[in-house]
């Protein structure tokens, strides 16, 4: 059964399952999380930046519960996917930012399905980043509507593919992002509003108003900090316009808000600075004021301790709390306070409800919490986003991995494996193996156990996405490059595309799945070098020879063929070519599978 009929399965029980709707609270909250991009804990002004002007987001947050022990995972995607299952992001399929590592598992059960079924209007704007093509785009995956930005950091004049057609507003991303909630929530409705609003801001680029960066270089600050502050500051000013909309329409009052960071800050330094000189060390410290080890993207507190605030109306009293939440606990959190039971079969959380934390108990939270790095090791791996041929060929000693219990955190890999004490220790300089003994044998083990039985075993982790054509009302999907199933000859996988197209028996293979009967156009879209070469394409056990040089443009097919529903394979690889070491292929972007029936 493929993934999508699981899923269809899953769905149909629902309904029967979700016994315990929310029968309890006659007017159900709407739930409106929002989500920023690489802002860590130090790039809004209440947490210590004295250097940064968030006014909009402080005032916010000293309404809110304060969260500052909250955790994401150290890169957007897997915290993406946490945040919409509940669930640790390997073992829901997404181990990485691109080349098909961030695709969000079909069967996996999403926050929006959930609020769908309790009667929710479902909508997603921004950054979605859990898969490129249907049907793992929102709108199949529970969202009613979506408004989704197609060029990732585009702050100005954004692609927005929203009911299957791509909108190109004349305006700044997170403007666009900010009108569009603001006329969501203004919608009339007797349903309540469930609205994802993930902003790319403040990834890089840096690039904001020029007023705002010449502010802070008017401050003295470099350059390359005076533009994140810039842009923090514009993502601070839509923030502040859309919480006053909601305020004064009267909305805000039964609104249950989350607004949380995807995971911790990158310096701007060279080559990540597009902006000229690098920020100053004095310069990280005002964005790092706990002084906290790491960066975004590593296991230690600075790459995942972010940013999280929680408010609903006068029900959660304002206040710091410093007790340990997880992304992955929205999930089970927003269940819990809808009274939502879900389906006796569904996959273990990884999340536990936060509510009690909310309403200010002490919550005994001696549960494990799992976190991994998107570099993913193993012998010989050639280059970041090589071709995983196996994960088998994965071993726990090898990668980069941490576990979280209470306050203990165990973090192997970065040169060592070591044991800290948050409470004491929250820059984790000191090494308590020797103090804790049976703690950093519990941790390592549990670690272990995890990974090799919930991780490893796990059919659908680390896995390549399966792409699907022949979806009713979509007349085309785009196979992309980057995500291969096979890799032939010395084809170098990338984050976008595929390279080194040389000599004989060089390609690629996509799995792929027919959702319905059609006759399928396949055309590359790539960029050919040497001409003097052929192309092999096989299509299940069709084979169709062509000269690069009959194929010089993207809109000529390789392919056409009638084909029936279920699995099927599509293999492209290089025959008679020269052996002058010319590329024949300089770039293979991927294919566009047309529905010509």
């Amino acid at each position: 059964m493929n993934r999508l009929s699981i899923l269809f399965f899953f769905l149909l029980i629902i309904p029967f399952a979700c016994s315990k709707k929310s029968e309890t609270n006659t007017e159900k909250p709407n739930i409106l999380i929002i989500l920023t991009d690489d802002q860590g804990y130090g790039d809004i002004s209440i947490n210590g930046n004295a250097e940064l002007d968030t006014p909009n987001m402080d005032a916010f947050a000293r309404q809110s519960v304060r969260l500052h022990d909250y955790h994401s995972q150290p890169v957007c995607a897997p915290s993406r996917a946490q945040l919409m299952t509940g669930r640790q992001a390997l073992t829901a399929g997404v181990w990485g930012v691109h080349a098909g590592r961030e695709y969000l598992n079909l069967d996996e059960l999403t926050i929006a399905e959930v609020l769908q079924n309790d009667g929710y209007q479902t909508f997603m704007l921004g950054k979605w980043h859990l898969g490129k093509e249907d049907p793992y785009l929102p709108e199949s995956r529970g969202f009613d509507e979506a408004w989704v930005q197609t060029n990732l950091y585009q702050h100005q004049n954004p692609i927005i593919k929203h009911k299957g057609t791509e909108l190109a507003p004349k305006a700044w991303t997170v403007n666009y992002l900010t009108d569009t909630a603001i006329e969501v929530f203004a919608r009339e409705s007797d349903e309540p509003k469930f609205v994802y609003l993930a902003y790319p801001q403040i990834h890089k680029p840096y690039i904001a108003p020029d007023s705002l960066i010449q502010k802070y270089i008017d401050r003295g600050h470099s350059r390359a900090v005076a533009s994140i502050y810039g842009i923090t500051e514009q993502l601070d000013q839509n923030i502040g316009r859309l919480f006053k909309e909601l305020e004064n329409s009267g909305t805000l009052e039964n609104t249950l808000v989350f607004f949380i960071g995807d995971n911790g800050p990158i310096w701007n330094n060279p080559p990540a600075n597009s902006n000229g000189l690098p920020q100053l060390p004095e310069e990280e410290s005002a964005r790092n004021p706990l002084n906290l080890a790491g960066v975004k993207g590593r296991l230690h507190e600075n790459g995942h301790r972010t940013i999280g605030y929680v408010k609903w109306g006068e029900r959660f009293k304002e206040r710091d709390e410093y007790q340990m939440v997880d992304i992955a606990d929205i999930f089970p959190t927003i269940t819990d306070i809808l009274a939502i039971d879900l389906p006796k079969n569904s996959k273990e959380l990884l999340g536990e409800s936060i509510l009690p934390i909310l309403n200010g108990n002490i919550q005994n939270r001696e549960a494990y919490y799992y976190y991994s790095n998107h570099e993913i090791l193993w012998e010989n791996r050639p280059y970041q986003y090589a071709f995983l041929e196996d994960r088998n060929a994965l071993i726990f000693e090898e990668q980069e991995l941490a576990i979280r219990k209470g306050k203990y955190k165990y973090i192997q890999g970065y040169f060592g494996k070591k044991l800290f004490d948050l409470d004491s220790d929250l820059q984790e300089l000191v090494d308590i193996t020797d103090q804790k003994p049976e703690m950093r044998f519990e941790l390592e083990n549990e670690l272990k156990r995890w990974w090799e039985n919930d991780v490893i075993k796990n059919s659908t982790s680390y896995d390549i996405p399966q792409f699907h054509v022949g979806i009713l009302g979509k007349d085309s999907t785009y196979i992309h490059g980057s995500a291969p199933t096979k890799v032939f000859g010395d084809i170098i996988t990338g984050s976008h595309d595929s390279q080194n197209w040389i000599k004989d028996g060089d390609g690629v293979s996509y799995s792929f799945f027919v959702d319905n009967l059609g006759i399928f156009e396949f055309t590359p879209h790539w960029e050919i070098g040497a001409t003097d070469a052929e192309i092999e394409v096989i299509i299940d056990n069709q084979i169709n020879r062509y000269k690069l040089s009959e194929l010089s443009k993207n809109t000529i097919p390789i392919a056409t063929l009638s084909l029936e529903p279920g699995d099927h394979e599509i293999s492209v690889r290089l025959k008679n070519t020269k052996p002058n070491g010319k590329v024949a292929i300089e770039n293979f972007y991927g294919l566009i599978v047309t529905d010509k029936k």
